[in-house]
């Protein structure tokens, strides 16, 4: 695995985190479920970065064109880092970590995906979606679980400061 330090994490462009009500935020009413992360968009291929230390406890298909024919497959990766937060990677084109490794702070974890096919639909998005869970990994996608999740806004916002303070 390709370790990572500060320096490769260094954000090269403005960070764009959405606010309450915006498209992407966190506990964002989707209809069919609230969203429980924030979108962060990036283009097809940009590098993700572990956040904390930690195991990699689970690397899944998230989207494929078996789910919704217009979707690429992308992948989705939680690590339950050592302060037994658990972090959701979603979206993502490639995972470098196995299930059972463990990563280090800053380790490349893998790449940006693109969820729609541009063949099958006019709008591309290409992103990964990064969620943070104080306790349970599993995703909340039930209409019927009022409990909220962490929201990784304050956690976002922390890191962002925390490199640019930093002069990374």
């Amino acid at each position: 695995m390709e370790t990572g330090n500060e320096k490769n994490c260094a954000l090269q462009v403005p960070v764009h985190i959405p606010a309450d009500g915006e498209s992407g935020c966190f506990w964002e009413d989707r209809k069919d479920r609230h969203h429980c992360g924030i979108d962060l968009y990036a283009e097809k291929g940009t590098p993700v970065f572990a956040i904390e230390e930690g195991e990699v406890v689970e690397i899944e298909i998230m989207t494929s064109s078996s789910m919704i024919e217009y979707w690429n497959e992308t992948y989705h990766l939680i690590v339950r880092g050592n302060s037994g937060k658990y972090y959701k990677y979603g979206e993502m084109g490639m995972t470098i970590p196995e299930k059972g490794s463990r990563v280090k702070k800053y380790d490349r974890i893998g790449k940006v995906g693109q969820v729609l096919n541009p063949e099958m639909i006019d709008s591309t998005s290409p992103r990964y979606i990064q969620a943070l869970k104080e306790k349970n990994p599993a995703m909340l996608h039930l209409r019927n679980n009022p409990v909220p999740q962490t929201s990784t806004t304050k956690c976002l916002i922390f890191i962002t400061n925390e490199n640019l303070l930093a002069g990374r």
